[in-house]
């Protein structure tokens, strides 16, 4: 028997209760057949719709066993097709169904059954549900026209796939204990939800977010007030790991406290703190537009910060992802940030005993104390006071650094940095962000530096004299830094010449260099002496074209060194004379007969050379002339005279900076 309700049935259950009346009248009589099959086409509640419904007895007595089938069934945002309830015994009546065993079974690619029991009372639309997947777990909802109660216990959360695509696909699994609560009081709904979170777990296809073994809770409250809803949450992290890319969390102790306001087309953060162990905490206000999902507005007030926690958690990350060098920080911070609008409109630094250490050892800073107050649409200055620092092995002293700022536009119009018993000056240096790019410019000077204390700093040899130089204007701007201008160094009474300089991507893990050079008039008396090379007086000129380093090792150039014309003293040792002809390979001997040389201490020479032009690994070398199979490093001039010939004209470059660090490091060479 089919029971069908006419349109003019204001309710579903009373098509429900009309359609049980007739069973009940007529279950005494006997009937045709024992199967009765009841359809309902809608069925509405509060918080659910149910479209489709057939439910089949197997007997018209008063207990048996019976199929509910639900075509569509919604739930808030949630839709399910074809559910099935089976009820070993239903017991029921014109006021109430009791199903205290059941099963409920929902279609899908992996179909699971699920014991339960129910119970619904037509009259008063009470409904009550206990699934009972596995001993121990429990999923209980019990709802009426004015609210509804959900108590979870070791509730699989893997059990929702089939239901939310987006835990399944985020991979979702973990327990949950707690419950949730909705109540409807004349039109202004609350609600409450408290959960405890075990061993949560997840990681989404595209590997950007996974978590393991998390523990933690969430407690929620919600009142409907007009359009909108005013809420409160707390989020609790207790233990596990997380990667949220970029970014990885290796345990818990983590909190954030919020509340706000819900609107159909915004989300506003009224007042929020986020506490993270270890690291500080932070207070949170904002307003987000959810139609066009972006912040409006906003505003993140910190605690200090412990910079040597926060910066391998948050800063690494973002360096890494950039391909920059890696930082090690130290200190504290406090931070107020404001966001309006488009993007970022205040922000204010405090930084107190910072300490920023370069990982390549290039550069380091500490005792770093400023306030920075920097606006977006106002000109503003700070001064960054500095204890002390490094570049590379070279020690810096105090200094500070005036700092203007307008927006994305920084100024320093002038500072000192002690750099041993000299220092660096810096005039002019503008760095703006323009067209989505950063670019700037600097100029200076560096003051005269003790060479031998320069040397000791850099641990090598001892060198004598001064070095000064004049740093012309330098520009960057698209990963790439120019050098207007040549950059002059005095050095070994004579200077080098740097020109055509451009380093592209000088930040980066494997910075590209190109450039020009020449030295002129170097005392080659100095510089010999410095390395151990042996005694060589006079002084050379040097020309280095289409230079190119791919981070510190060459990959091209042209570079010839030769005596400076003039007339001065031209000696030459015999130690020198043993490195010069090992320079040239096995095969460099001296032009006189060797028996002679244990004579004499220093020769005398006219001139000196030495070229190579360097492709693809391989030194193309040459000397000051032409030699029959070879070609001549040093020619002899004078009484005694002497001269040196290099045979092999085509050496590999790393083979060549070994006999060069041989060389220097006091190894005597043996010529052939």
């Amino acid at each position: 028997m089919t029971g069908i309700c006419p349109p003019a049935c204001s309710r579903p259950e009373r098509r429900l209760l009309g359609a049980a009346a007739l069973i009940l009248l007529g279950a005494g009589a006997p009937l045709a057949a024992p199967d009765i099959s009841l359809h309902i086409e809608s069925l509405s509640h509060p918080l659910f719709s149910a479209s489709g419904l057939t439910l089949r007895l197997a007997s018209v007595g008063r207990e048996g066993p019976a199929e509910l089938r639900i075509a569509r069934l919604r739930a808030a945002d949630l839709e399910f097709r074809d559910v099935k309830l089976r009820c070993t015994a239903l017991h029921w009546s014109a006021a109430r169904f009791d199903c205290p065993s059941g099963e409920l079974i929902a279609a899908g690619p992996h179909q699971e059954t699920l014991s339960l029991r129910f119970s619904y009372a037509p009259q008063a639309r009470s409904l009550e549900v206990i699934l009972q997947p596995t001993p121990g777990e429990s999923w209980a909802v019990r709802a009426t026209p004015r609210g509804a109660d959900i108590a979870l216990r070791n509730a699989e959360l893997r059990r929702l796939h089939r239901f939310l695509p987006a835990l399944a696909d985020a991979g979702v699994s973990g327990r949950v204990d707690g419950y949730a609560s909705w109540r409807d009081a004349g039109g202004n709904a609350a609600m409450k939800a408290d959960l405890s979170l075990t061993r949560l777990s997840f990681s989404d296809a595209a590997g950007e977010h996974a978590g393991e073994k998390i523990t933690g809770r969430v407690v929620a409250e919600a009142r409907q007030r007009g359009s909108g809803w005013q809420w409160r949450t707390e989020l609790r992290w207790d233990a596990g790991e997380a990667y949220l890319k970029p970014f990885y969390l290796a345990s818990g102790g983590h909190r954030l406290e919020a509340s706000g306001r819900l609107e159909p087309q915004r989300l506003t953060v009224a007042a929020g703190r986020l506490e993270l162990a270890g690291i500080g905490a932070a207070t949170l206000s904002g307003e987000w537009d959810r139609s066009a999902s972006r912040l409006v507005r906003g505003r993140c007030d910190t605690d200090e910060i412990d910079l040597a926690r926060a910066a391998p958690v948050f800063l690494k990350p973002l360096l890494e992802q950039r391909a920059l060098p890696g930082v090690t920080l130290a200190g504290r911070l406090r931070a107020v940030v404001t966001w309006e609008g488009e993007g970022l409109s205040r922000l204010d630094l405090r930084l107190s005993g910072v300490s920023l250490t370069e990982s390549g050892g290039r550069f380091g800073l500490r005792g770093v104390t400023a306030d920075i107050p920097w606006r977006r649409d106002q000109a503003t200055q700070a001064e960054v006071r500095v204890a002390g620092g490094n570049f590379g092995r070279v020690p810096l002293g105090a200094f500070s650094l005036p700092l203007r700022m307008h927006g994305l536009a920084f100024d320093v119009p002038k500072a000192e940095i002690p750099f041993l018993d000299g220092a660096v000056l810096i005039e002019g240096l503008h760095v703006a962000r323009r067209g989505g790019e950063w670019a700037g410019r600097v100029g200076g000077a560096l003051y005269p530096v003790s060479m031998r204390r320069l040397t000791e700093a850099l641990g090598l040899p001892s060198m004598a004299g001064s070095m000064s130089a004049s740093i012309p204007s330098v520009r960057y701007g698209g990963s790439t830094l120019w050098l207007d201008g040549a950059l002059i160094i005095q050095v070994f009474d004579g200077y080098v010449a740097v020109d055509n300089l451009r380093v592209v991507d000088p930040l980066g893990s494997v910075p590209r260099l190109h450039a020009d050079a020449e030295a002129r008039h170097i005392d080659l008396g100095q510089l010999t002496e410095t390395f151990s090379f042996g005694s060589i007086t006079g002084y050379v000129d040097a020309t280095v074209r289409g230079l190119e380093l791919i981070g510190r090792w060459p990959e091209s150039f042209s570079a010839r060194i030769e005596s400076s014309p003039g007339d001065y003293r031209k000696r030459i040792s015999q130690r020198a004379v043993q490195n010069i002809s090992a320079l040239g390979g096995a095969g460099g001997a001296a032009a006189i007969q060797r028996s002679f040389l244990r004579f004499f201490e220093e020769f005398g020479y006219s001139k000196l050379g030495l070229s190579c032009v360097l492709q693809a690994g391989v030194c193309e070398m040459g000397g000051v002339e032409p030699a029959p199979q070879g070609y001549v490093i040093v020619k002899g001039g004078g009484v005694p005279a002497i001269s040196v010939i290099g045979y092999n004209r085509r050496v590999d470059w790393d083979e060549l900076v070994a006999r060069l660090q041989r060389i220097t490091a006091g190894n005597k060479p043996i010529i052939e």
